[in-house]
């Protein structure tokens, strides 16, 4: 038989095991974490950090963004290099450049992007830019349009000729 002493350690000279947490009796249920709602910012932010330094064993991969600003910029070389090579880059690049758009939410975004990948304003002004892209949503009215004028700026061809194609 063992006696319990008053400090709590048995007569052996071992300590009694430890009693029990008390568990309450009621425990609210917890509310699942609100959603993260993106903003531009946050957005941004988290690009950022992904591209910030990737581990020296990784080789990366180029992005469907970086393909795009590929195929503008080819498609704007064509464009120097005869009335074939013209259309043919036009639509290269008008192509490309809607596709770009449709990849980001905000303009101003776009816009950076576009100067980040050599598409700024000293290259392709802001109405040119949108006369690309609005073009670029169509190609079929856009290689008649472009067979048919004798016009080079994207502005001009869209303001003047593009609506006849339609």
């Amino acid at each position: 038989m063992i006696i319990a002493s008053s400090d709590g350690s048995h007569a052996a000279g071992t300590p009694a095991p430890p009693a029990p947490p008390p568990t309450p009796a009621f425990q609210a249920p917890q509310a699942p974490p609100a959603p993260m709602q993106a903003t531009q910012a946050t957005v941004t932010q988290l690009r950022s950090q992904a591209q910030a330094q990737p581990a020296p064993n990784v080789v990366p991969l180029p992005t469907a963004l970086d393909r795009l600003a590929g195929r503008m910029k080819a498609g704007w070389a064509r464009k120097g290099a005869g009335r074939q090579e013209m259309t043919e880059g036009t639509i290269e690049f008008c192509a490309s450049i809607a596709e770009a758009r449709d990849q980001f939410v905000f303009d101003v975004e776009f816009g950076q992007w576009c100067d980040a990948n050599g598409f700024g304003k000293t290259v392709i002004d802001p109405h040119s830019r949108a006369a690309a892209i609005h073009m670029g949503r169509n190609l079929i009215a856009l290689r008649k349009c472009l067979e048919a004028t004798n016009l080079m700026s994207l502005r001009y061809i869209y303001e003047r000729e593009f609506n006849k194609f339609i």
